[in-house]
């Protein structure tokens, strides 16, 4: 099930809610595991075998890791935790490059999950966690497990102990989860189609527009999704950090990193390249520690070539921004600092979506005029009039006067709270509409 279908936003949703509110408070957690189950596995519940290996390994595991801690059994201890790592890591590489059957929905998210709270035992982070019941809604929280955000256990078990559910966590997380439908099926379902269309041009503008409505409409996408899990958190008393940071307005790399998949970017932080040394190791190990992160990040997101380019492409301009050409990068004006870190991530894109390299390096070529069929047209300039109003409108809602207007115009303004409700329920409308009038498209971070 996906909050983008009229099941889950006028059955399973306000259902939820429903039971949630009728329950005792000390008991409301076990609502939210009841119905997390039921969401997880709704049209195939081979998926809950997966996930539920998956929680009660790493429980049991934790367990014993804090037993033998306590035994001061450092051998076992260490057998136990590589064990059980390696067991998890298995399992998700089995399923995500062994390509022998489908992969169980949301795996990278909730393989990352535990793996943070093995870790975390393991260091003395956290304790290992006794309610079994407790542990499994923190695996299977609906509105995390399929594509995150990764959170992690400590902050999540705090929650759970003082959790308390207000009206304005209820009204920002209603607004948040609007704000992420909106993203979803008025920008990024239509940015896809955009790019379908686009992506059968060979033009050089063809294929500019290829790859502008690609990044477009992963932005939406997956910052869609996110906004809506975080909301949906808020609605229930927990309270997600942000997911995404409006990272087309980053000034470099390294801050476009910081800002997109915040949650990803923190796991390897904490779980990679802390471990590693970090920055305080000498300036080759201290290459070689990024470089070991975005390869991992590549390989992360899928099992082609492409991806593992994906992430060492990032990687060289992060290490050129700390080391080769730093001093460069802050002699450009702010505004063209924005500009080129866009080219870059942009043109990195292009890896991430195509087939093949051969595609990747076939579409590259064209946006420099090489084996393309011409500048522009008919069948471009037929796809420009249907398709470029999206595109502008993707582009104009990535930039600061956008993003900052609407904030400033509604967001927690008691004076303007009425028009914001209309307009939500204007939203709500359209989209609505949308749904029921297209074809069903499901998040692109599913498939990861």
């Amino acid at each position: 099930m996906a909050f983008n279908t009229i099941t889950f936003l006028f059955f399973f949703f306000p259902v939820t809610l429903l039971l949630f509110f009728l329950t005792p408070k000390k008991y409301r957690q076990y609502t939210l595991l009841i119905t997390s189950f039921i969401f997880y596995c709704w049209g195939d519940t081979k998926n809950l075998i997966f996930i539920l290996f998956s929680a009660l390994f790493s429980y049991l595991s934790a367990i014993e890791i804090e037993n033998l801690q306590k035994e001061n059994k450092d051998k076992e201890n260490k057998i136990v935790f590589i064990t059980t790592i390696i067991a998890h890591i298995g399992l998700l590489a089995f399923f995500k490059y062994a390509g022998l059957m489908s992969m169980p929905l949301g795996i990278s998210f909730y393989t990352f999950s535990v793996l943070s709270y093995i870790f975390d035992v393991y260091y003395g982070k956290c304790g290992a966690e006794n309610n079994i019941l407790n542990y499994l809604l923190y695996v299977s929280f609906f509105p995390k497990v399929i594509s995150g955000p990764i959170i992690q256990f400590h902050d999540f078990k705090n929650q759970l102990a003082n959790r308390i559910v207000t009206r304005r966590g209820v009204v920002e997380g209603t607004q948040l989860f609007m704000l992420g439908l909106f993203k979803k099926v008025l920008l990024a379902d239509q940015l896809g189609m955009a790019y379908s269309s686009f992506a059968q041009t060979d033009t050089v503008v063809g294929s500019y527009f290829t790859v502008i409505s690609y990044g477009l409409q992963l932005y939406f996408d997956f910052s869609g999704y996110s906004d809506m899990a975080i909301g949906l958190a808020s609605i229930f008393g927990f309270h997600f950090g942000k997911n995404f940071d409006e990272p087309y307005t980053s000034h470099s790399i390294s801050e476009f990193w910081r800002r997109w998949h915040i949650s990803l970017g923190a796991w390897f932080r904490d779980y990679v390249y802390i471990p590693l040394g970090g920055n305080r190791v000498d300036t080759k190990r201290h290459i070689m520690n990024l470089l070991v992160v975005w390869l991992l990040t590549g390989i992360w997101h899928g099992n082609t070539l492409g991806f593992i380019i994906w992430g060492l492409y990032h990687g060289f301009f992060v290490i050129g921004e700390k080391y080769f050409f730093h001093d460069l990068h802050q002699r450009i004006k702010p505004g063209l600092q924005v500009a080129l870190t866009n080219i870059i991530v942009f043109i990195g894109w292009i890896f991430f979506f195509s087939p093949t390299i051969s595609d990747a390096f076939g579409l590259t070529g064209r946006l420099l005029g090489i084996h393309a069929s011409g500048f522009i047209s008919r069948q471009t300039i037929y796809y420009l009039l249907g398709n470029g109003l999206i595109v502008i409108a993707g582009i104009l809602c990535c930039m600061p006067v956008i993003i900052n207007g609407y904030k400033k115009i509604f967001m927690m303004n008691k004076k303007r709270m009425i028009f914001h409700l209309i307009f939500q329920v204007i939203l709500l409308i359209i989209c609505i509409a949308y749904m029921i009038g297209s074809t069903y498209s499901s998040f692109l971070y599913f498939a990861f």
